[in-house]
């Protein structure tokens, strides 16, 4: 694992459980750099037979706020529009299959969404199994309002969230 990967998500561990904080300042967007920190802690705790729990949350004032615009810009500016549409496809088939691994991996994920959680955030949080909402802030997307969210497994999906504060 790498310095980066371990700063943009610090892990607490206790007996049986693990607490992934998101680090990646101002608002935990998804990038390649976030996903691939998150891939290579599942990776791990899916090998690690002492775990069977995991809270995923933030260490900011918000959860995440989906797709990272700077990233975005900045591949624009660097290697032109072309080469955002590859790297963002590619970005999403990451960020797809790291939902799907969640959703279907043996560990218990659970999502503490204890700040704004905004589009992909959401379908991050979707992915967890349950969510809890810590903080009164806002959780919006398409579809939010009727108690559905898209979430990265492609499919539409009832969350039952549970609101601690």
């Amino acid at each position: 694992m790498t310095t980066d990967e371990q700063s943009l998500v610090a892990v607490g561990k206790s007996d049986g459980f693990e607490t992934w904080r998101m680090n990646f300042a101002p608002v935990n967007a998804l990038d390649p750099r976030l996903l691939s920190a998150l891939t290579t802690h599942l990776d791990r705790v899916t090998a690690d037979s002492s775990v069977s729990v995991v809270v995923l949350t933030s260490s900011l004032r918000i959860f995440s706020a989906g797709a990272d615009a700077s990233w975005m810009s900045e591949v624009v500016k660097s290697r032109g529009s072309g080469a955002l549409l590859e790297e963002f496809n590619a970005t999403m088939d990451l960020f797809r299959e790291l939902c799907l691994r969640i959703r279907r991996s043996p560990i218990l994920m659970v999502a503490a969404l204890n700040g704004h959680t905004l589009a992909g955030g959401l379908e991050l949080a979707a992915a967890c199994d349950p969510s809890f909402l810590v903080e009164q802030r806002a959780c919006t997307d398409r579809g939010a309002g009727n108690g559905f969210v898209w979430c990265g497994a492609d499919r539409w999906r009832r969350r039952r969230n549970i609101w601690l504060g």
